[in-house]
C-alpha cells in the first residue's frame, strides 16, 4: 500500500501548489550523520494522549509543514490518510511517512533515529538557491520519494502551470512590431523586472553590462531605473495583473533570467514573455537535456 499511496499523495500536493554565502553544508550534513543512530535521544517530548489516540488510517506527518493541517483526513487516490503537522505523532504506531517542505528543511532538525518502516518524502518547487543543501547528493539520498522541478524526481512538478500550447499562442496581449516601434520613444526595447538581487546566476551583473550597450527598463528593486504604475507595485499581485501583462507586451524583449542555473528549472520568467509576445532573453536551464540522447 505504501508505494500505491505516494503517486496520489504527490498529485494532491501538486494541485494544492497550483492554487497558490554558501551554507555550512558539511557541518549540517555531519550533524545529521552523527545523530542518526539508535542511541540518539528523541528530540521532542512525547504526549501519551496522542500516542494512545485511535487513528485507523496511515498518518502523514509534515515535519516541515507545507500546509497548516494540525489533523485532517484526506483521500490519496483510493487510500485515506491522516495529515498532520503535530510532531507529537512521530512515534505513533500508524505513522507511515514524514513529509518535508524543502524551504524549511534543516539536517539538525530531523526525526531521528530513523525507523526503517517510515518513508521520507520531499516537496520542493524552488531552485537550490532557496536551500543549497539540495545540491548535495548525500542530502537527496535521505528521501525515499521526491517531488521537485527536476525530471529525475519521483514525481516531477512544474514551477509554472502552462495550460496548453494554445495558451502560449494566445494573442490577447499581442502587440505587432509596428506598434512596439511606436513605444520606443517612451520605452526601451528590453524589459527587466527583478527584486531578488545578487543571486547566484549573476543576472544583475549580466544586465549591468548589457545596459552599457542598449537601453533596458528595470522596474524591480534590482538595477531600478523605471517606476511601475502605482496599481502594479504590489509584489504579490502586480506581476499577474492584466495591466502588467499589457505593459510587458509592449516590449520587444524581456530578460528571462532565473535565480539559479539548474537543469529543468524554468519559471514564469520564461513562460510569461512567450504568452505575451515578447522575445525572452534566457539565462537558465538548457532547453535540451543532452544526457537523454546517446549521440
Amino acid at each position: 500500500m505504501r508505494s500505491a499511496m505516494w503517486p496520489a499523495l504527490l498529485k494532491l500536493i501538486y494541485f494544492s501548489l497550483q492554487k497558490f554565502e554558501d551554507v555550512r553544508d558539511d557541518f549540517l550534513l555531519n550533524d545529521y550523520l552523527n545523530n542518526n543512530d539508535e542511541e540518539s535521544k528523541p528530540r521532542y517530548e512525547q504526549n501519551n494522549s496522542i500516542l494512545n489516540e485511535t487513528v485507523t488510517e496511515p498518518i502523514i506527518l509534515w515535519w516541515t509543514p507545507f500546509t497548516g493541517d494540525a489533523g485532517l483526513y484526506k483521500k490519496c487516490g483510493d487510500v485515506k490518510c491522516f495529515f498532520t503537522n503535530n510532531r507529537m505523532y512521530k512515534n505513533h504506531d500508524k505513522l507511515q511517512a514524514f513529509m518535508f517542505y524543502g524551504t524549511d528543511f534543516k539536517p539538525f532538525d530531523l526525526p531521528v533515529p530513523r525507523k526503517p518502516n517510515h518513508d521520507w518524502g520531499l516537496l520542493h518547487e524552488e531552485s537550490p538557491k532557496n536551500n543549497y543543501l539540495f545540491s548535495h547528493e548525500e542530502i537527496m539520498e535521505l528521501f525515499n520519494y521526491t517531488s521537485t522541478f527536476r525530471r529525475e524526481s519521483s514525481y516531477p512538478i512544474p514551477t509554472q502551470y502552462v495550460d496548453s500550447i494554445k495558451w502560449l499562442e494566445d494573442k490577447t496581449y499581442f502587440v505587432p512590431i509596428k506598434e512596439k516601434n511606436k513605444f520606443l520613444s517612451e520605452l526601451s526595447p528590453i524589459m527587466y523586472t527583478q527584486s531578488d538581487c545578487d543571486v547566484p546566476s549573476g543576472r544583475d551583473q549580466y544586465t549591468t553590462m548589457l545596459m552599457e550597450y542598449i537601453n533596458v527598463d528595470s522596474y524591480g528593486t534590482c538595477l531600478h531605473n523605471k517606476d511601475l504604475p502605482t496599481n502594479l507595485r504590489d509584489p504579490i499581485e502586480g506581476m499577474d495583473h492584466k495591466e502588467f501583462y499589457k505593459l510587458n507586451a509592449k516590449y520587444k524583449f524581456s530578460l528571462a533570467m532565473e535565480n539559479g542555473l539548474c537543469p529543468d528549472y524554468m519559471t514564469e520568467k520564461l513562460w510569461r514573455p512567450f504568452h505575451l509576445g515578447s522575445v525572452p532573453i534566457i539565462l537558465g536551464s538548457p532547453k535540451v537535456k543532452v544526457s537523454i540522447f546517446k549521440t
